[in-house]
């Protein structure tokens, strides 16, 4: 597995690109489990630095999607078990220069934050819609602080 890029996940698995192919996949280190994902085309000579990998869930649920959160531009790459990735482009939701910092899931639900210091929802089902939260709704907050707490 040398030459290959890695990215962690909170729930213990690895998604891991093969340099030499460009196949992707989530490998579970105690388990060995893995589970073969669709190639991934990126725009840009891939830096891994760049990327942040959120899991909905664990993969062992199905019913999981993965994230790959560009940092550096504004976009996000979603996969959902049995399709393909889906790319999306949130630059026309946020302020010129703002861009995603972070981003946890719970639930289901992907929440973030920005370099301006908006908070943001991703619901991905049926496809990705990303959610700018007025600070002063209280549902969401809340959540947000448990979160990165």
């Amino acid at each position: 597995m040398s030459n290959n890029y890695f990215w962690p996940s909170s729930q213990g698995w690895l998604l891991i690109l093969e340099s030499d192919s460009s196949n992707f996949f989530l490998l579970n280190p105690m388990t060995m489990q893995r589970i073969e994902l669709p190639p991934l085309v990126l725009s840009s000579p891939l830096d891994i630095a760049e990327y942040k990998l959120v899991l909905s869930s664990s993969p062992a649920d199905q019913d999981f999607v993965v994230m790959l959160v560009n940092l550096c531009e504004d976009s996000i790459r979603f996969y959902h078990m049995g399709h393909d990735w889906i790319l999306y482009e949130y630059g026309s939701m946020l302020q010129e220069n703002d861009y995603i910092t972070g981003v946890v899931s719970s639930n289901g639900i992907f929440y973030g934050c920005t370099f301006q210091s908006n908070i943001f929802l991703i619901e991905c089902v049926p496809c990705p819609q990303l959610t700018l939260v007025d600070g002063k709704d209280y549902k969401y907050r809340s959540t947000w602080f448990l979160l990165f707490l």
